[in-house]
């Protein structure tokens, strides 16, 4: 599934849906360092879309609990 999110996130580097689920996909495997980078992408490419700003506060929620890991 990693694979298929980042070949998606190549094609289209705007996609929110595989921005964010590639970070979830991280965090569960336990690639703290990677899902951190990745939620960082995610707030970049997502910050001032009116219809993310529910997922924005989420990324950011993440991304405070990765830190305090």
């Amino acid at each position: 599934a990693i694979e298929y999110y980042k070949k998606s996130i190549e094609y289209d580097s705007q996609d929110y849906d595989a921005q964010y689920w590639l970070a979830m996909l991280y965090e569960q495997t336990g690639k703290k360092d990677k899902a951190l980078e990745q939620w960082q992408k995610f707030v970049q490419i997502t910050e001032g879309v009116e219809n993310q700003k529910v997922w924005l506060k989420i990324a950011e929620n993440q991304i405070k609990m990765l830190r305090n890991r």
